[in-house]
């Protein structure tokens, strides 16, 4: 009897398995990151070969006057992958990496200038079942947002949103703003929380989707702010 339900239990599950560890292994972990051009006359000079623009931003991020730039960048790829199950609600993802890259404007040579680039901030996109993690990038009054997504169609019922907000300050894109939304779909139960690295002010707004949130307010010890390479993968940071 305990070998045929070992039998049976083999028959359904492994296969998943088996499908989920091939997915995990064609992602790009080992992907070799060029080095982006230290100038260019236009978003599209900054795209190495094999690469693709995928978005441009533009702002004034260091206050001269002058519109900078920012860009995503993709690494090409073959036609899309298939799902690798049935229950995958995503007809087909991407595993191939991106590349951040931040550049300043000047008007005397019409061109811009390389000051930022970062493969770590936005995970790869892994798992079939998994939402890309890129959500979206906005750029307003010299500050950089960028926000990432975790929803899953199987395996969790925890979905969530990450913000992370930059300035430019001495040199770098420092991390001044860290915003996460937390939802169980199951219960319906909501945590927000929103940290203030410059004032070092964290507040936490908890409760169930319809009813009155519970919010509780603290203060941590700051430390000099971190400059975006020091953030690391974006689902791994750990916020105070």
């Amino acid at each position: 009897m305990k070998i045929a339900l070992l039998l049976l239990f083999c028959t359904f599950f492994m296969p998943e398995r088996i499908s989920a560890a091939a997915v995990e292994s064609s992602s790009d972990q080992a992907a070799v990151y060029p080095q982006l051009k230290a100038k260019a006359s236009s978003p599209i000079g900054f795209v190495p070969e094999g690469w693709k623009l995928e978005k441009e931003y533009r702002d004034d991020l260091n206050g001269d006057g002058i519109m900078d730039l920012v860009v995503l960048l993709r690494k090409q790829r073959k036609p899309d992958l298939p799902k690798s199950s049935d229950t995958s609600e995503f007809d087909s993802f991407d595993t191939k990496p991106r590349i951040l890259a931040a550049a300043f404007g000047s008007s005397a040579e019409h061109g811009f200038t390389l000051v930022m680039q970062n493969h770590t901030l936005i995970p790869l996109h892994e798992s079939p079942v998994m939402s890309d993690p890129f959500s979206e990038l906005t750029l307003k009054r010299g500050v950089m947002k960028i926000t990432l997504e975790s929803w899953a169609s199987m395996g969790s019922w925890y979905s969530s949103n990450i913000s992370f907000t930059f300035r430019y300050r001495e040199n770098c894109f420092k991390l001044i703003g860290y915003d996460r939304y937390e939802l169980h779909r199951g219960s319906g139960r909501e945590v927000e929380t929103s940290i203030n690295f410059q004032t070092g002010r964290k507040n936490v707004s908890s409760g169930l989707a319809d009813k009155k949130h519970r919010i509780k307010s603290s203060r941590f010890q700051r430390s000099p702010l971190s400059c975006i390479e020091k953030v690391g993968e974006g689902f791994a940071f750990e916020a105070p």
